[in-house]
């Protein structure tokens, strides 16, 4: 969010004595469109909220030679007059971002005498946007510019909205296009899925990561041998996450890096039970790892993302994913008994093999 005070604007004018609206009750404001020279290329301003306590209160002016006190209105209401008048002032993109304006005080006064006149505005307003029903707030600013003249000019109300919602306006496109970099300024979030660099497939490295063209050898095992283990051989197989968002064309890309992989340092095998049996049971429980890893890819690039809540929806995923992996690395060594019973050893590997070829299009290997 930013916040953005308006200085003190002091506009002193002289005027003929003018007596047009002496015998009105208020004045209706009238705003002419103008050309502020702006290119807003990344927003539009779609709408305008009145916020206030009281809507039907924009203040009042003296008016006349007698300075008489009359309110001052807009024809249609305040919303309708600003935003006609700000659509009509400068470009916009309406397929870009739809953003608001809220109206939090917008009141005039006129505290002065007739040959000392000054008329004030004490607005406060704010830019805001909707993200998936929430008002999220952009860009907040306030202050109270007045204007000063001998006599009583009709149009000071409309000089100094003009001048104001100019400034205002101004204010905000800079800091838009001061920060590109923000999720709340993208249109939606995008999922690019990085592929393993060559030098990870060569199994060189202390953690591996999965690639249909490496296999695992005795020589991966790099820990020391639990002897107090009943097992045979350990695998330490997990996910390397990480998430890195850029920004292109008003939209978050998350580049993903999701991959499956085997720590070395980690794994362990007894001495003298490296037969091909054992190592093709802990391969398979790495190809287990390589599939839930499809799986989650595939899940993240059907999810929706919230762009204020991509992390926490992340990790939901993330961890969803993680539990079904080990009740499924659990189960496998459960049913093969640790790859000892043939039968569900071939039918563990005739699975994974099948549902991996069906996730193929989610490998990045």
């Amino acid at each position: 969010m930013n916040l953005m005070n308006l200085r003190l604007i002091t506009f002193l004018i002289l005027f003929p004595v003018l007596d047009l609206l002496a015998q009105n009750n208020n004045h209706i404001v009238h705003l002419k469109p103008e050309e502020w020279n702006i290119q807003a290329n990344s927003y539009y301003i779609c709408g305008i909220s009145d916020k206030r306590h009281d809507p039907d209160n924009n203040g009042k002016m003296m008016s006349g030679m007698s300075g008489k006190v009359v309110n001052i209105d807009f024809d249609g209401g305040l919303e309708k007059a600003l935003l006609e008048f700000i659509q009509s002032s400068f470009t916009q993109d309406t397929s870009s971002i739809p953003v608001w304006i809220g109206i939090d005080e917008f009141v005039f006064k006129d505290p002065g005498t007739y040959m000392k006149h000054t008329l004030s505005l004490n607005f406060k307003l704010h830019y805001y946007r909707i993200i998936d029903g929430n008002e999220i707030e952009l860009f907040q600013t306030s202050g109270i510019p007045q204007m000063s003249a001998r006599g009583i000019p009709p149009d000071m109300p409309e000089t100094i909205i003009r001048q104001t919602f100019k400034q205002i306006a101004k204010s905000f496109d800079d800091w838009v296009k001061a920060n590109p970099n923000q999720p709340t300024l993208c249109k939606g979030i995008s999922v690019n899925f990085l592929s393993i660099n060559p030098e990870d497939k060569s199994g060189k490295n202390d953690t591996i990561l999965w690639s249909s063209e490496y296999k695992l050898k005795w020589a991966d095992f790099q820990s020391s041998p639990d002897k107090k283990s009943p097992f045979s051989a350990l695998s330490h197989c997990l996910f390397d996450y990480k998430s890195v968002p850029t920004f292109e064309n008003q939209m978050m890309v998350l580049n993903i890096r999701i991959f499956a992989c085997f720590a070395k340092k980690g794994s362990w095998v007894q001495s003298d039970k490296k037969q091909d049996i054992l190592l093709s049971h802990e391969q398979l429980h790495f190809d287990i790892c390589e599939l839930y890893v499809r799986r989650l890819r595939k899940k993240i690039s059907e999810t929706k993302f919230n762009l204020l809540h991509s992390d926490v929806q992340f990790k939901e995923l993330f961890d969803e994913a993680w539990k079904s992996y080990q009740d499924a690395q659990n189960r496998y060594d459960e049913e093969s008994e640790h790859g000892l019973v043939d039968e569900y050893q071939k039918s563990w590997a005739t699975q994974v093999r099948i549902e991996l070829d069906e996730l193929k299009e989610f490998a990045k290997d």
